[in-house]
C-alpha cells in the first residue's frame, strides 16, 4: 500500500513539474518584448528587410508574429541567404547571413549585385556601408533578376572567372581591378583602380584565329575553357607587369596597356 502511495505522489509531483515548465514557457512567451536585436545586416539596412518583409516593430512587440513567421518572411528578401530569430526573454534576436556578392554588374543604365551562383539580385546597401566590388560592364539592357539576354550569363561567368583568378594570384592584382568592361564586341577591357588605365586583355578574333586552335573555332566549349587559360595567363603577366613596370612609373603615367597579343604587353605613356 505504502509503494502504491508513493508512486501516486511521484506521478503527481512529475505530472506538476511538467505542468509548471510548460506554464511558464507559455508565460515567457507571452511576455512583452521589449528589445530587437539585428545583426549580420552589412550592406542592406534593417528597415530595408522589414519593409519587403511587411513586418513592423509593433507586430514583433506585440507577438503577432511567431519567430518561423518572422523567419520565412525574411528569408524571401533577394539579399538574404539566410535567417535566424530566436527569442531570450524580452529580446528578440534577428541574425542575418546576406547572400556574399562578386561583383556590381551594370547595362549602363541600373546596378545589380550577383553572387558565385550567378544568382543577380538588386543592389542594396545601407547608407552608412560602402560596397568594394568591381564593377562588370557590358550586358544587355534586358538584365535583370533571375532574366538573361543572349551572352549575358557567359559574360557573368567569364567576368567571375577573372575576379576569382585574380584574387587567387594576388589580393594586390584583385585591388588593382576596378572594372571588367565587355561593352565592345571585339574584346575584353580591365580599368585599373589606381589611375583609370584601360589594359586591352584579350581580343576574340585574335584568340579564336590563332593557327594552333583554328580548327576548334566552332566548338564553344573548348573556345570557352581556351579563353580562360588564355585569361589566366594574362592576368599571371599582369601581375608581373605591375610589380616590375607599373610600381615604379609615375601615377598617371599610361593612357593604356595592350596585352591581346602572344608574349608581348605593349604600353602607350601618356604625353604631358
Amino acid at each position: 500500500m505504502s509503494n502504491y502511495r508513493s508512486m501516486v505522489l511521484f506521478s503527481l509531483v512529475l505530472l506538476l513539474s511538467f505542468y509548471g515548465i510548460a506554464i511558464s514557457g507559455f508565460w515567457k512567451d507571452k511576455l512583452d518584448v521589449k528589445n530587437i536585436e539585428i545583426r549580420g545586416n552589412v550592406t542592406v539596412s534593417k528597415d530595408d528587410l522589414f519593409n519587403f518583409a511587411k513586418i513592423t516593430d509593433s507586430m514583433i512587440y506585440g507577438n503577432v508574429l511567431s519567430l518561423q513567421a518572422i523567419e520565412s518572411r525574411l528569408l524571401k528578401h533577394p539579399n538574404v541567404r539566410d535567417v535566424s530569430v530566436s527569442r531570450d526573454g524580452e529580446v528578440i534576436n534577428i541574425t542575418i547571413v546576406e547572400k556574399s556578392p562578386f561583383a556590381i554588374i551594370t547595362n549602363g543604365r541600373k546596378m545589380l549585385m550577383a553572387d558565385h551562383n550567378f544568382t543577380v539580385y538588386e543592389m542594396k546597401k545601407r547608407p552608412d556601408s560602402e560596397i568594394d566590388l568591381p564593377v562588370i560592364s557590358g550586358f544587355s539592357d534586358e538584365i535583370s533578376p533571375g532574366i538573361f539576354a543572349k551572352d549575358d550569363l557567359e559574360k557573368l561567368k567569364i567576368g567571375y572567372f577573372i575576379v576569382s583568378t585574380a584574387a587567387n594570384i594576388s589580393k594586390v592584382l584583385y585591388s588593382f581591378i576596378s572594372e571588367i568592361d565587355f561593352t565592345s564586341p571585339e574584346h575584353i577591357k580591365i580599368i585599373t583602380s589606381d589611375d583609370a588605365s584601360v589594359i586591352y586583355l584579350v581580343d576574340y578574333d585574335i584568340l579564336l584565329n590563332d593557327a594552333e586552335h583554328r580548327q576548334y573555332i566552332n566548338k564553344q566549349n573548348y573556345k570557352d575553357e581556351l579563353l580562360k587559360r588564355k585569361i589566366a595567363v594574362k592576368l599571371s603577366y599582369l601581375y608581373a607587369f605591375l610589380n616590375q613596370v607599373k610600381l615604379y612609373k609615375p601615377f598617371d603615367s599610361y593612357d593604356y596597356i595592350d596585352m591581346r597579343y602572344n608574349d608581348v604587353i605593349a604600353v602607350k605613356q601618356k604625353t604631358k
